[in-house]
């Protein structure tokens, strides 16, 4: 719990001198009067059991969620210097001003507490509350007070009367503790015991513990437990008192505990009697206050210089503000025999670092360089140093002097080194592999090399250069492989290995070449791969072993730079730095949410469980088993409701009019280390089923037109690691209908419209019973008219065949031929005998019309003699038994065929009958062929020929076809196709007649 300040110790800071940060710092971010902070004079941070960071200021309070600042005020403050906060069990935050006032913060107003005002005499008011939640109240020259928000009285409490009462605290049981000339316990109202006289306490009282802070001899004593059994002391000789003036202490856990001064922060690691210190943080800043949030995350306050923001107190930053760095851009880093660091800090520097007490130890500066420095290494063989600005330098690190000044290899991106003094290293024109002694090739690598002189225009300083070039290409990366005697060169167009004189182009798992920004060789013998576009990529035993994408886990597929130890491979891209670790086989990162100073991570060294980071804003480095990421949720918080433009309560239920439907909700998502970077989703529950999602920068759901009815808002925030809130919905929102829409105006309008429509369809129906009755009986004499029609039109052909029947059977009497006027009668009185049969049917099936049809043609074959030919022939898969058509809807097309085509020919005469199945199912397809003159002719004959007889015409047959369809739903269809011989000249005619049967 956090302390108030002394009133005289408030003003004491006020007046403290702030010096600017010169000392490395654990990497953190500031807040100032740019980011919205009222004032740079801060006396208090607090987070509030949602997420919100409060700060007290000499200009008032406001609040932090992450991306923008809140202020508060009342029109009742008499002083806008605010500090001290507690949230009560309802929520509120409380806090209170230099001028003594106690406030509250409630339905997001600052409201005065006036019970307390009345009383209030001087002093800087402490409070705290109780397991009941009651309020307790001290202040100078007031005795204890204690208020009662059920009864809503102030109380005096008397069993306590000491004029100076330094604090007041409530334990972790909710116990009050008191601090004044003992140790006073209060429980449930009553005095339970007094402690040990702790004699001249500064301060103060936490919820872990009771903490005495006292200047003897510049040094700090005394940590009591609250059983008061045990004091310990911690040694804090390393605070450097004389600079140092206390102004508080937090113990965070029993190993963080720190000292506030007016020259910063002391942090020390710390355990009972045994204290050593970690750091000395904010040097020259007078801190008034710390606290740690839930994401763990460390929040410091200034007198003069705002709010500091650690991420992890692990995480270190070295720039050019606090070091000896002559520019925050460190572009590489090596290592040397003796364990130093050489860090290529800019404009030709390179700064050496002691990795034991982490500090700068020198600078060497590459002579005449003013550039930066693109390429640094170290061959610990030789203890050589070597690097490329304008041009390429070779530094002995022992004897301080250069060798080889100015060389001419042009761009060098990267050095390698086989281990006897010789380096390979990668151009912006090739690679060259160079010897240290060109009369030396005891190297393995020298075995399938060519050397050459390398160098031209040599100089006094400069010795002719032996080595073998590699393939002219643009490269970015190259690699020495000891363990295999293999070299690696990353050119622009592809990965290439060279071994034993052999050379391979390395393709990623996709088969692809791999476009490499950095190439090493692991502990275990494996050859890790950084790359533009494909990720990471590990290759063991000619051939790829392992491929990491963003689709299994990477922030980003590309990566500048790669490092390797036992434990894990590390790498930096342009999201961040992200180790796989090879036990665990999984992949953790490191972000500017942890403590990363930018995304611009160029080159990355990993020394005895630390990584250091050379990045475009300094150097940094952690050790890798103090990296955590937080896993807490994310706050959500639904801050405001919206009915038609005017804000409503959110609290509690809303019911509205059915014209008050257009709603909007604002919220707001609190996760303070990813700094903004987070997504929102929201439903609508009674309209939404799904979650829409949405940017960090809407943070209002807007809903129009809202129809009647209940319905309840949920959102919920996802952080920058995609860890989800909790969901946050608003009470219930009820629209009313309008009252044409209510239970009793419906009932009214469907009665009134349940008697109109039951007359109108009484009378309807009467009207429609009058009409279906007329159309009955019209539609039974059309019927009736059909079916005489019908039978007239058979009783019409009937005479016709009969007449010409019998004239056949004349003309066979007549010339004596007995027999076959036997058979001829014979065969016509079963015909007749089928027909009468026929005439009464509605349908008859296919196989009595064949036979029909059987009959006819036989009969008119006798008639025509030797000069008649017919066939009549039926498919095999028709079923004629079952297919059932209109009686005799095909003989009259066949008696066409005689009269009209055949008639008048005089030899050859012949008629085709074909039956199959139609294209469509349940279709019956007939074709009549005969080879006469063609209807053409035919009318032209009949036109000039005098007929005593009426035929049955075509009309007729067309008459009884429409009057047989007026009956059916499908259609009984006739086609006619006049045939001709090649020469032009009529061949017949062809009849195709399709039947629809049942």
């Amino acid at each position: 719990m956090q302390l108030p300040f002394k009133a005289a110790f408030i003003f004491c800071l006020l007046i403290g001198a702030w010096l600017p940060v010169k000392a490395q710092q654990p990497f953190m971010w500031h807040l100032t009067d740019d980011d919205g902070l009222p004032s740079m004079e801060v006396y208090s941070v607090f987070e509030d059991n949602k997420g919100y960071m409060w700060f007290g200021t000499d200009n008032g309070v406001c609040r932090y969620d992450g991306l923008e600042m809140k202020n508060y005020y009342s029109s009742q403050q008499r002083g806008k210097s605010f500090s001290h906060f507690i949230q009560d069990a309802k929520g509120r935050i409380w806090c209170v001003n230099f001028a003594g006032q106690l406030f509250y913060i409630e339905n997001d107003s600052l409201k005065l507490f006036e019970p307390f005002e009345k009383v209030y005499k001087s002093g800087f008011p402490r409070y705290c509350f109780d397991n009941k939640n009651q309020l307790w109240i001290i202040s100078i020259n007031n005795p204890i007070y204690y208020y009662n928000f059920e009864t809503q009285i102030l109380n005096a409490f008397k069993q306590v009367n000491f004029p100076f009462i330094v604090n007041i605290v409530a334990d972790r049981k909710g116990n009050v503790v008191v601090a004044a000339d003992s140790i006073y316990y209060i429980n449930n109202g009553k005095l339970a015991h007094a402690k040990f006289n702790p004699c001249a306490v500064e301060y103060s009282i936490h919820d872990d513990g009771i903490y005495f802070i006292k200047s003897i001899q510049n040094r700090v004593c005394g940590i009591d437990a609250f059983d008061g059994k045990q004091q310990y002391t911690l040694n804090t000789d390393a605070i450097k008192t004389n600079d140092a003036r206390f102004t508080d202490f937090i113990s965070f856990d029993n190993h963080d505990r720190w000292f506030l001064t007016y020259d910063g922060a002391y942090i020390f690691s710390a355990d009972k009697n045994k204290s050593n210190l970690f750091a000395h943080i904010l040097k020259g800043n007078a801190i008034s206050w710390a606290t740690k949030d839930r994401e763990g995350n460390y929040w410091v306050s200034t007198l003069k210089n705002g709010v500091f923001v650690i991420p992890s107190k692990n995480v270190w930053l070295m720039n050019s503000s606090n070091s000896s760095l002559q520019s925050d851009r460190v572009s590489t880093i090596a290592e040397d025999k003796n364990g130093l660091l050489y860090l290529a800090s800019g404009l030709g520097n390179v700064i050496t670092f002691d990795t034991d007490k982490k500090q700068v130890l020198h600078s060497i500066k590459l002579e005449n360089e003013t550039k930066d420095i693109d390429a640094l290494a170290i061959d610990k063989t030789t203890n050589l140093l070597y690097a490329h600005s304008s041009q390429s330098y070779i530094y002995d690190i022992k004897t301080k002097r250069y060798l080889n000044k100015y060389l001419n290899f042009s761009a060098v991106k990267d050095y390698s080194f086989d281990g006897y003094g010789n380096y390979f290293l990668a151009t912006s024109y090739s690679a060259f592999f160079v010897l240290k002694d060109a009369n030396k090739r005891t190297s393995p690598f020298c075995k399938y090399l060519t050397f050459n002189k390398a160098a031209t225009n040599p100089s006094n300083n400069y010795k002719v250069l032996t080595a073998a070039k590699l393939r002219e290409q643009r490269t970015t990366a190259c690699l020495v492989n000891t363990a295999d005697t293999s070299l690696w060169i990353a050119y622009v167009d592809g990965l290439y290995r060279y071994h034993k004189g052999k050379v391979n182009l390395v393709l990623d798992k996709n088969k692809q070449p791999i476009n490499a920004t950095d190439i090493i060789l692991a502990p275990d013998g494996k050859v890790w791969i950084s790359t533009m576009q494909q990720g990471i990529i590990s290759y063991y035993n000619n051939k790829v072993v392992d491929q990491f994408t963003t689709g299994n886990g990477l922030l980003s597929n590309f990566n500048r730079c790669i490092a390797a130890n036992q434990y894990a491979i590390w790498f930096a891209g342009e999201k961040g730095v992200q180790a796989y670790l090879l036990q665990q086989k999984k992949i953790i990162h490191f972000t500017k949410e942890e403590g990363l100073a930018s995304n611009d991570v160029l080159d990355i060294h990993l020394k005895n469980n630390f990584i250091y980071l050379a990045t475009s804003k300094g150097f940094q480095w952690f050790e890798q088993n103090k990296i955590t990421t937080s896993a807490s949720k994310p706050g959500i918080d639904i801050i405001a409701l919206s009915v038609n433009n005017n804000v409503v309560n959110t609290k509690t239920d809303v019911k509205v009019a059915y014209n008050e439907n257009n709603i909007d909700f604002y919220y707001i998502g609190i996760a303070q280390r990813s700094r903004g970077k987070l997504r929102y989703a929201y439903r609508l529950m009674g309209i939404d089923t799904n979650w829409t999602y949405v940017s960090y920068k809407e943070r209002v759901a807007k809903y129009n037109l809202l129809p009647p009815g209940s319905y309840r808002f949920q959102v919920k925030v996802i952080n920058k690691d995609g860890v989800e809130s909790a969901i946050a919905q608003s009470n219930l929102i009820t629209i009313a209908a309008p009252y044409w829409q209510t239970w009793w105006f419906v009932s009214l309008a469907a009665m009134a419209l349940i008697l109109v429509v039951s007359l109108l369809f009484l009378y309807r129906i009467k009207i429609i019973s009058n009409r279906n009755k007329l159309e009955r009986e019209r539609a039974k004499l059309a019927i009736d008219l059909r079916a005489s029609q019908l039978s007239a039109l058979k009783i019409q052909m009937n005479p016709h065949f009969i007449f010409n029947a019998l004239n056949s059977i004349q003309e066979y009497i007549l010339t004596n031929e007995k027999k076959l006027a036997n058979s001829y009668l014979g065969k016509f009185s079963d015909l007749m005998r089928l027909y009468l049969d026929m005439s009464n049917k509605k349908s008859i099936s296919l196989d009595e019309e064949i036979k029909a049809m059987q009959l006819y043609l036989e009969l008119e074959a006798m008639r025509f003699e030797e000069k008649f030919n017919y066939s009549l022939q039926v498919a095999y898969d028709l079923q004629i038994e079952h297919i059932m058509i209109p009686p005799m809807i095909i003989q009259p097309y066949v008696e066409n065929a005689f009269k009209h085509g055949l008639l008048h020919k005089r030899s050859d005469r012949k008629i085709e009958v074909t039956f199959k199945q139609g294209a469509l199912p349940n279709t019956l397809v007939c074709e009549v062929f005969d080879n006469g003159i063609g209807r053409q002719q035919s009318m032209e004959l009949n036109k000039i020929r005098h007929r005593k007889h009426a035929s049955f015409s075509t009309g007729a047959v067309q008459k009884r076809l429409e009057l047989l369809n007026a009956e059916r739903n499908q259609q009984i269809g006739v086609v006619y196709e006049d045939l001709y011989h090649s020469d032009g000249t009529p061949a017949g005619t062809k009849v195709t007649i399709t039947v629809p049967f049942d």
